[in-house]
């Protein structure tokens, strides 16, 4: 089968029973073991440490998870004798009957009563949503102005000179102005177009001194065009007025009686009504346990027992990993703690959020810790002092605070019934804080301030920049 071709990543041992003059048999033979067992990512610490005491050290391996053992023909070892005087090969000598062949990998399984200690990771798979509902504008509700046709006739100048002023209305429904251009209209069709640009247009502060008109996106200009012409037509004056017999429309550019006003504000109202009759569609949110995963690997050497965590005991890093060592130390301790979690990106791939590094590539961020104290969840990244201001630190901290705020709009109860709080924590703010009996509670308000004080100062940066 070897010879043939054997495509599977079970072979430890090979026993080759017949002698062979061909090199590329050999190979052959030796690749086909080659494909290793346990190539899953919990592994590799342990394969590497192994590889370090054996050709480093030179001390026997603790385990056999990278190794392939060949009981040789003599054939193999002039085989092995030119592999090595090109590099390809280290030859070391094995005692299979000394160490554990499993090295200090565990198995770890949920308590009996995980759910008490249990988290969900919020995915949202469709953003809260407001639609305008599809609503005709109408002039029916439209009030009618105070003064009859015949009254305003009245007062109609001879001449063709306008008085303009300007008037600004203040209403519930937002800050329009009509200036004095619309006195300037030439004609009836020039007015309408005048009064839509008043009303399709907010008035916002650009500074203390100056405002300007921003447009409303969401109104359909020919709409409010078509809603003004009806309702001067037949709801203005309580009767139908044709603006075109005997330059009628004059009638509406007497400043002093307060028409425009008063037009204005109708339509305004009734471009307030609809822009408020909005359909809600809620979130829809994807919850996902972390006790779905009931067994986890890790090594024994480097985990630790624990008491408010759905797993019997949480791994750490064989390298580097003393802080994180220490902080669920702490935390399992602090009485104020309801549960937490160590995620561990392996098993738990769903706890991630996606953010851009610093080169622009898009990449996915698993957060160390969540930690649940009343009402709030925290979510913990923790960092050696002089990593907290490197770049990609920077941007999961941006992508996370984003992601929480979106989290943090949801329901209650698709969010745990508290709310969620992103913490990046410092090596050594931790252990100052620990020093003067801080508590985890105190620690993580600490950091979050500090994390918030940082985002401003990064937006106001932006700003200026």
């Amino acid at each position: 089968m070897l010879k043939e071709g054997f495509d599977v990543n079970n072979i430890c041992v090979i026993v080759p029973l017949r002698a062979t003059t061909t090199g590329i048999l050999l190979e052959q033979t030796v690749s086909c073991g080659l494909r290793l067992m346990w190539r899953e990512k919990e592994y590799e610490d342990v394969k590497k440490e192994n590889r370090f005491r054996l050709l480093n050290k030179k001390q026997e391996p603790l385990n056999y998870y990278d190794l392939l053992s060949i009981v040789e023909h003599p054939e193999f070892m002039q085989f092995y004798d030119d592999l090595i005087e090109g590099g390809a090969v280290v030859s070391v000598e094995e005692d299979m009957s000394r160490g554990s062949i499993l090295g200090d990998i565990i198995k770890v399984c949920l308590k009996d009563d995980y759910e008490e200690y249990d988290f969900f990771w919020p995915v949202i798979v469709q953003d809260r949503e407001e639609n305008l509902v599809p609503t005709k504008l109408s002039y029916e509700n439209l009030k009618p102005f105070e003064l009859s046709l015949e009254e305003l006739k009245k007062i109609i100048p001879t001449d063709d000179i306008f008085q303009g002023e300007e008037i600004t209305v203040r209403t519930r429904f937002g800050e329009y102005a009509v200036n004095s251009s619309i006195f300037t209209a030439k004609n009836y069709n020039e007015f309408l177009q005048k009064l839509v640009n008043g009303v399709s247009s907010q008035i916002l502060p650009v500074s203390k001194r100056k405002s300007k008109n921003f447009p409303m996106m969401q109104i359909n200009r020919a709409e409010i065009a078509g809603l003004a012409d009806n309702y001067i037509r037949h709801r203005l004056f309580n009767q139908n007025f044709d603006p075109f017999a005997d330059n009628n429309w004059r009638v509406l550019l007497l400043a002093k009686s307060g028409i425009i006003e008063h037009i204005t504000k109708n339509i305004g109202q009734e471009i307030y009504r609809l822009q408020n009759n909005i359909d809600v569609k809620k979130a829809k949110v994807l919850k996902t346990y972390f006790s779905q995963v009931e067994e986890i690997k890790m090594r024994e050497n480097y985990s630790m027992d624990v008491s408010k965590a759905i797993y019997e005991r949480l791994p750490y890093p064989s390298q580097k990993g003393g802080f994180e060592r220490n902080f669920m130390s702490f935390v399992d301790r602090d009485s104020e703690v309801n549960s937490f979690i160590k995620i561990n990106e392996i098993y738990h791939d769903f706890a991630h959020i996606t953010y851009i590094r610093e080169d622009g590539l898009l990449a996915r961020y698993f957060p160390d810790f969540l930690v649940n104290i009343e009402d709030k969840v925290y979510i913990v990244e923790t960092k050696a002092q002089k990593d907290v201001q490197h770049p990609n630190v920077l941007q999961k901290r941006h992508a996370t605070v984003d992601w929480v705020a979106k989290i943090n709009e949801l329901k209650s109860e698709d969010r745990m019934n508290a709310k969620w709080v992103y913490v990046l924590l410092g090596e050594q703010t931790f252990y100052d804080l620990e020093a003067n009996g801080a508590s985890t509670f105190n620690i993580l308000e600490f950091a979050k301030g500090k994390v918030r004080i940082d985002a401003t100062l990064d937006s106001y940066m932006e700003k200026t920049l």
